[in-house]
């Protein structure tokens, strides 16, 4: 009876893995995203995020339960303590898998807004006249409209046009202080 319910939770977690890759391929598959015009672009990130979150995420899941799936393999530690200490790894790939696949920017270079969406969906339309400054470092882009903060990585395809336009469409650069 013990040997049917270790398959059992194999079954499970071989099926989780499976949606899992699943959901990452048809988003890959089926967005639009990569595609860009003339007048059209999308400012994302690399596939590279949401490959390496999977990775982690599928790494340290088998890890905290690895004395369940593979009993031969692992040395017998309590549950708590697995899933303690493969959380907060675990979380920091499904963020990447959600950059990864949601975070983008759709831009327009004819009209006198863009579209900024978020990790968790938001869509946030944002005019390029009502942007108070944008300051650019080695490791972000910080823009500030209406109160609220934006970041840009620098590592994004499409990151050159985007700051290219909003040079363009005159919006105002915020520089160090020496």
């Amino acid at each position: 009876m013990q040997e049917i319910f270790n398959y059992i939770d194999k079954i499970i977690m071989m099926g989780l893995i499976g949606i899992v890759v699943g959901i990452v391929k048809w988003k890959s598959l089926s967005s639009n995203e990569n595609v860009s015009s003339e007048n059209n672009t999308v400012v994302r990130l690399p596939s590279f995020y949401k490959w390496v979150g999977l990775f982690v995420t599928l790494f340290f899941v088998v890890l905290a339960f690895g004395d369940i799936l593979f009993p031969k393999i692992f040395v017998k530690n309590p549950l708590i303590e697995n899933l303690l200490m493969s959380t907060p790894f675990v979380l920091l790939g499904v963020y990447l898998i959600m950059v990864g696949l949601f975070w983008n920017i759709q831009i327009n270079k004819d009209s006198d807004y863009f579209v900024y969406r978020t990790i968790f969906g938001r869509i946030h339309k944002i005019y390029y006249n009502k942007i108070s400054y944008y300051k650019t470092d080695k490791h972000a882009m910080i823009m500030k409209y209406n109160k609220k903060f934006f970041v840009i990585n620098p590592y994004a395809i499409n990151y050159d046009d985007f700051l290219q336009l909003l040079i363009k469409k005159d919006v105002v650069k915020k520089f160090k202080r020496v």
